[in-house]
């Protein structure tokens, strides 16, 4: 009796941990929109919005504590993707991956777009999060290099 105990706590801290894990590292991950077997999974759509007809980059999603994050990369040409969509609700993480200082900015500088600024700027390696509740058209620019754009399409 005490094996069978012993063997059913194992299993579930050992199930319990994989879970803990799996939240805490925010996996989820979908690499290519075609693996994603889940009914209902995010469509490719979703994932490079209206870009997808141009050839535009993957969009990275995970899902963290019950959210959409969608990764915006500011690489040295710029950002990637340059234009997508999200549902309202999801969250944008832009990484900086460039040699250059990033400070996200809006350039719609009504409300409630001007929420998007900010505050300070990052360096290589440095991650801005942004939440978006408001459906919109998010135009934004690096406001060190304003030469560098994107814009987010939330529905």
């Amino acid at each position: 009796m005490k094996k069978f105990l012993l063997a059913g706590a194992v299993f579930l801290a050992t199930g319990a941990g994989t879970y803990f894990l799996i939240q805490e590292k925010g996996m989820d991950l979908f690499e290519d929109p075609s693996t994603a077997a889940v009914s209902g999974a995010i469509t490719p759509f979703d994932l490079y919005g209206a870009a997808a007809k141009t050839g535009s980059p993957f969009v990275k999603v995970i899902i963290e504590h019950g959210v959409y994050v969608y990764f915006v990369n500011y690489e040295n040409s710029g950002f990637v993707p340059k234009d997508f969509k999200i549902p309202a609700g999801s969250s944008a993480h832009f990484v900086n991956k460039s040699d250059k200082a990033l400070r996200v900015y809006s350039k719609n500088q009504n409300t409630p777009y001007h929420v998007l600024n900010q505050s300070l700027s990052i360096k290589k390696g440095g991650i801005y999060k942004f939440n978006f509740t408001t459906k919109g058209f998010w135009e934004f620019y690096n406001l060190n290099n304003p030469n560098d754009t994107g814009s987010i399409t939330v529905y």
